[in-house]
């Protein structure tokens, strides 16, 4: 069963902005599994193994909000059980933090588990850093966020792809 998440897919400009990013920790020295191009995002809630994807897709449909402008912000390291994850965060978090407020507000609605980690507006460049470095400067990129996804993270061929599930 593939794993399930919410997040923000984004513009080909943002893409290119973080992959320029992880082009820059790659020639300071910085090593560990690279996140690929294809599979950046923001995650808004992370949710895991489950079969409730009707129901995910309903809560996520009853989020509304206005389209509004997100940029790029600074890169930002954190330490999970598997070492250190290099990120980079966006400038201003509010509508992120009210969409997530929502959003769990509308998953608990309709009774789906998922994982209660504080939210914190955060894409992952890279996992199991060797190093933290986060002195270099995030190419300026922003986007209108429109939507949110519900997407499958599935082991094919011995890589996570991540994909939008169809409505």
């Amino acid at each position: 069963m593939p794993k399930i998440f919410i997040a923000i897919q984004f513009s080909e400009e943002v893409k290119s902005a973080l992959v320029k990013t992880q082009e820059a920790l790659k020639a300071r020295g910085v090593r560990g599994k690279w996140c690929s191009e294809s599979n950046l995002h923001l995650t808004m809630v992370y949710i895991g193994e489950t079969d409730e994807v009707e129901l995910i897709q309903k809560a996520v449909d009853e989020v509304k909000f206005e389209p509004f402008e997100m940029e790029l912000g600074k890169l930002g390291t954190f330490v999970t059980k598997y070492g250190r994850v290099i990120w980079c965060g966006v400038r201003e978090e509010r509508p992120l933090n009210k969409i997530a407020k929502v959003l769990r507000e509308r998953l608990d609605a309709h009774g789906i588990r998922y994982k209660g980690t504080k939210f914190k507006p955060h894409i992952s460049l890279l996992k199991e850093a060797n190093m933290e470095e986060t002195d270099i400067e995030v190419e300026r990129a922003s986007m209108i966020v429109e939507k949110m996804v519900v997407m499958k993270s599935e082991k094919i061929n011995g890589e996570y792809v991540y994909s939008p599930i169809p409505k």
